[in-house]
């Protein structure tokens, strides 16, 4: 497995378990959350693997870690937002 795999799976990972713990704060947030992260991962990972001809992989591969890390950032504000909401009250 090559370096940028691992960190691609470790994003995947991340934004996985930052979607499970939204489910605390906003059930209905995670759900879906949880659902578009399987959608494009699915789509993205299989593009990656099975449609990565002539240096076509290095696309997948930006396009699935960028929507993730973009994910990633949405899921961190949100969960800021509800952690301060709920100190405040």
């Amino acid at each position: 497995m090559r370096l940028e795999d691992s960190f691609l799976y470790l994003s995947l990972l991340l934004t996985l378990v930052l979607c499970i713990n939204a489910f605390r704060y906003n059930k209905t947030f995670s759900i879906v959350n949880t659902g578009v992260l399987l959608l494009y991962g699915i789509y993205f990972l299989y593009a990656l693997f099975f449609n990565s001809e002539y240096g076509g992989s290095l696309v997948w591969w930006f396009y699935l870690i960028s929507l993730t890390w973009v994910h990633i950032i949405i899921l961190v504000v949100h969960l800021f937002k509800n952690i301060f909401r709920r100190k405040k009250k």
